[in-house]
């Protein structure tokens, strides 16, 4: 998830978007606050659901965008494939159909 993908105009609030990671769509919600700068590099604040959950149900279950709003930063509230997330790449599993790569779909972390 590029920040500056994330850091439109048009992405004030809470907006779903999807991107293609290794051939696969994949959904999330991203909450941008009003007024953040870009400039300023916020930060990133990933929150991933429990097992059958959806960023959706996490959004309401953390409450994380109004702390978003008061304190500046991003949060994404990424789906997990199929509701579940692939936590072992050394024997992927999945309830339906082929895994997903979870980690790609995650950006590396920076301290730039």
């Amino acid at each position: 998830m590029p920040v500056v993908h994330l850091l439109s105009a048009s992405r004030i609030g809470t907006v779903k978007d999807c991107l293609k990671v290794n051939g696969m769509q994949r959904t999330f919600l991203v909450h941008v606050p009003p007024g953040l700068a870009v400039k300023a590099k916020p930060p990133l604040v990933i929150a991933m659901h429990p097992f059958t959950g959806t960023g959706q149900g996490m959004e309401q279950l953390t409450g994380f965008s109004a702390l978003a709003d008061s304190e500046g930063f991003i949060v994404a509230y990424p789906d997990g494939r199929q509701w579940v997330w692939n936590a072992n790449p050394a024997n992927p599993s999945s309830i339906l159909g082929s895994p997903a790569d979870d980690v790609a779909l995650f950006p590396r972390s920076s301290t730039t």
